[in-house]
């Protein structure tokens, strides 16, 4: 496997798509937003989510799994990731890979996945999902998976109220997870750092049988995408693309290699690689622990070693040992 260049002190920030920001800072400006994440540590869906992959998965480690548990951590080393994430495999048909877990980060991924992907997609596919835990997706990525369940309490616990305020919510988050992907996916790029098979992953997500891996055309599949685009430029083609994906989480696979090769064509990647690659000699910054701290946006005093305050979701800024 060709050597990586390690990206020291490389910040989410690097690589954040300005529509993912744009939308994170919309959502969080909707007052419904604190009482959602409270009834989430109520219900404990981070330790639901970690019961569920313990009981139900395979974790990844240097003895089970070895060659995906290499390949992981060399993502999560090129990202420099300095809290530990845990990998697991889940049996599935279906081509899909998952960030879970706030103060326990984990990644899921299917077997089909890994019996499908080269190891350089598979390079790619962790980056992007440590992406969304580097970025700090995964609270309201997590609370938006459970909303359903969440929309009948919080309903029931306001008198019906509570319905409104989830259902308004509810179209906020969907439309900034769909918008995180694309960052996720520059994650994922800068992780790999291979054009080629982050093009192929995605490709292959979409739908490439595998008896026909070897005789994909990747020029044929540009000159699909460029008709996609031509077609949803002008306003009507926006409006129909929103209220088609209005309910999904993630954007159609045109849209994310559009995305990425923008992002590739302006400069940014190689930008960063060279940027950050130079410091890959130093120590990333640290910040000392702090045994008690509050939230600068809600004043709440917070429990410590917590990575994001219970009661409005802002997340707090520093490092995890």
């Amino acid at each position: 496997m060709r050597g990586r260049i390690p990206l020291a002190g490389l910040d989410h920030s690097d690589y954040a798509h300005p529509l993912d920001t744009e939308a994170l800072s919309a959502l969080k400006a909707i007052p419904g937003l604190p009482l959602l994440v409270r009834k989430a540590n109520e219900a404990g869906l981070d330790q639901i989510a970690r019961l569920q992959s313990l009981a139900n998965k395979v974790r990844v480690t240097e003895r089970q799994f070895g060659r995906l548990h290499s390949l992981f951590e060399e993502a999560r080393s090129t990202l420099d990731i300095q809290v530990p994430v845990d990998l697991y495999v889940q049996q599935a048909y279906s081509l899909n890979a998952y960030a879970n877990g706030v103060e326990y980060p984990h990644v899921t991924v299917t077997t089909s996945l890994t019996s499908v992907l080269t190891d350089e997609e598979l390079m790619f596919i962790f980056g992007h999902e440590l992406g969304h835990v580097k970025s700090q997706h995964v609270l309201y990525r997590q609370i938006g998976h459970y909303l359903p369940m969440m929309i009948q309490v919080i309903g029931s616990a306001t008198l019906g109220l509570g319905n409104l305020l989830a259902m308004g919510l509810n179209v906020a988050l969907y439309d900034w997870m769909r918008k995180g992907e694309l960052t996720a996916d520059r994650a994922g790029l800068l992780a790999s750092q291979d054009p080629t098979a982050a093009q192929t992953a995605l490709c292959k997500l979409a739908g490439i049988p595998e008896a026909e891996v070897a005789t994909f055309d990747m020029d044929e599949l540009q000159v699909q995408v460029d008709e996609f685009n031509r077609l949803s430029k002008d306003m009507s083609g926006i409006a129909l693309q929103y209220l088609a994906q209005m309910w999904d989480s993630h954007p159609w696979i045109a849209i994310r290699l559009s995305e990425l090769r923008q992002w590739m064509d302006a400069g940014h990647f190689h930008s960063i690689l060279k940027r950050r690659g130079d410091n890959s000699g130093m120590a990333s910054p640290g910040s000392s622990a702090q045994h008690v701290q509050r939230c600068p946006v809600c004043s709440q005093e917070c429990l410590p070693n917590s990575s994001y305050c219970i009661y409005c979701g802002t997340y707090l800024l520093r490092e995890r040992s």
